[in-house]
């Protein structure tokens, strides 16, 4: 069954890849060069800090995130 988690820092690699996924398959407006540059930005002004996240998770593999700010979804990404 999946679950809705709050996202420990710990798992934000997994994130970070999971987004990484998700954009490649369905912003295919961006190139490659552009996908990494993003990537770049969220790591280097720690946007995942910045955002309450959650995670939905089955069977210990993380299938989707939603980042909360300002208590609007402002991010939603699944696989």
């Amino acid at each position: 069954m999946a679950v809705i988690v709050l996202t420990s820092a710990d798992r934000h690699p997994q994130l970070l890849e999971l987004w990484e996924q998700s954009v490649r398959a369905s912003h295919h407006f961006l190139n490659d060069e552009q996908i990494l540059k993003i990537r770049q930005q969220i790591i280097q002004h720690g946007y995942f800090d910045q955002v309450q996240l959650f995670h939905v998770e089955h069977q210990q593999q993380i299938l989707g995130l939603m980042g909360i700010l300002n208590k609007a979804s402002n991010t939603v990404y699944c696989v």
